[in-house]
């Protein structure tokens, strides 16, 4: 007679539950190992483009405005200095994109982009509804430096624009980024000086307090 604990149902039940544990453990490393051989080979792959591609002229990389800050499998993160590209727009003026990898599409993680640009850029990038892979993220990131470029073209006029105006006699505010394009500092100097006395001219005096002082009744 066998004994009882070799056939139970329990005994049976638990190598069944032993059997698939084991299983789904092994389809869990499997798909690590496959993930880990797949990032590596990304890893390689933007290593190899970036390489080739930092030493062609005609490359992104070496465009005007453009520096790319960080270029890997994981994340992409470059700057746009339009003041590299035109005349009048302040040095102070950068923006700055981040791009992350994440669940097999690239996204624009986060970006000082100019708000009057961001749903042409977004638009362009994201291709209408869908999201960028490997193979054209680099077409992407062309896209929001053509349309970089066009703000830093636009914005230039409009500030050169500006000036005109204020030469012309216009009553135009210049900010402190028209002064940085098109003053001297004794220009500004001037002009903040000119500034003051308008608005000293502007303050109510104070009242005169009675020669014999205020009386209670």
């Amino acid at each position: 007679m066998s004994d009882w604990s070799d056939s139970s149902p329990y005994q049976t039940t638990y190598s069944e539950e032993e059997r698939i544990e084991e299983y789904l453990k092994k389809r869990k490393e499997r798909r690590i190992k496959e993930y880990n051989e797949i990032e590596e080979n990304r890893k390689t792959l933007f290593q190899t483009y970036y390489e080739a591609e930092i030493r062609k002229a005609d490359s992104l990389f070496n465009q005007p405005g453009i520096a790319f800050i960080r270029f890997n499998h994981k994340k992409i993160k470059f700057s746009f200095t339009p003041c590299e590209v035109v005349d009048y727009v302040s040095c102070r003026v950068i923006f700055y994109v981040s791009l992350r990898y994440r669940n097999n599409h690239w996204l624009i993680l986060r970006d000082t982009i100019p708000a009057n640009y961001k749903m042409p850029v977004y638009k362009k990038f994201y291709k209408g509804n869908s999201f960028r892979s490997d193979d054209d993220i680099m077409k992407g990131i062309m896209y929001i430096y053509i349309l970089l470029m066009e703000w830093a073209k636009e914005h230039s006029n409009f500030r050169l624009e500006k000036f005109k105006r204020y030469k012309s006699g216009e009553d135009v505010f210049l900010d402190s980024d028209d002064e940085e394009i098109f003053l001297s500092q004794e220009e500004i100097s001037e002009l903040h000086a000119k500034r003051e006395a308008v608005l000293k001219r502007m303050v109510a005096p104070s009242p005169k307090k009675p020669k014999g002082g205020y009386f209670l009744r």
